[in-house]
């Protein structure tokens, strides 16, 4: 807090469109809202009672408050994997996650594994390739890329690793998957949800 400024962490945003409902539930409490981004929001200073209708206001809309360091440590991790392989416009692809978190965090990965392993039961390693198998299905979903160009762009060592991955964890294979009416995906917000 400084220079009348606030920052509160919020559990849960993983999209876009989650910084608007999150942006417009905190104007409609009458905050001066100076940012949102992912994960956070900074709004002035408010009076303790404003607190509590930002709290419940953000659980309406499928948020949560992150109070401790830890669970905030957690949140960012989550974010910068899902921008990674969300909204990376930047890199075609990071030689390892573990690298990239450890440059955007300034934390050993040992250490942050070790603490999104206390808070969600799940190691970081777990909860990237459970990521980027669900956005791989979201990209087959289209029908807009090749399985090819997916492989490269989500970083999947080949074609064959993809496959064993619908395999293991959907009992079909690709193309079954592609030919699906009704493609089945978790949301972000749910996928290990810790």
């Amino acid at each position: 807090m400084n220079n009348g400024k606030y920052v509160i962490f919020i559990k849960n945003m993983v999209c876009p469109q989650c910084i608007l409902v999150v942006r417009q539930s905190l104007l409609q409490l009458g905050c001066t809202v100076q940012a949102v981004e992912l994960g956070h929001a900074v709004i002035n200073k408010p009076q303790d009672a404003i607190l509590q209708q930002i709290t419940e206001r953000l659980k309406e809309v499928g948020f949560d408050l992150l109070i401790s360091e830890e669970a905030r440590t957690v949140e960012k991790v989550k974010i910068l994997l899902i921008r990674l392989l969300y909204f990376n416009t930047t890199i075609k692809w990071v030689d390892s996650y573990s690298e990239y978190l450890e440059l955007f965090m300034q934390v050993e990965y040992e250490k942050l594994d070790k603490q999104f392993l206390s808070e969600c039961e799940c190691s970081i390693h777990e909860y990237f390739n459970t990521l980027r198998f669900e956005r791989a299905k979201e990209l087959i979903s289209y029908k807009t890329l090749s399985v090819r160009c997916i492989v490269e762009e989500l970083g999947y060592g080949s074609y064959e690793e993809l496959s064993l991955d619908f395999e293991q964890r959907l009992k079909m294979d690709i193309k079954s998957y592609s030919d699906l009416d009704y493609n089945y995906r978790v949301s972000l917000d749910k996928i290990i949800y810790g």
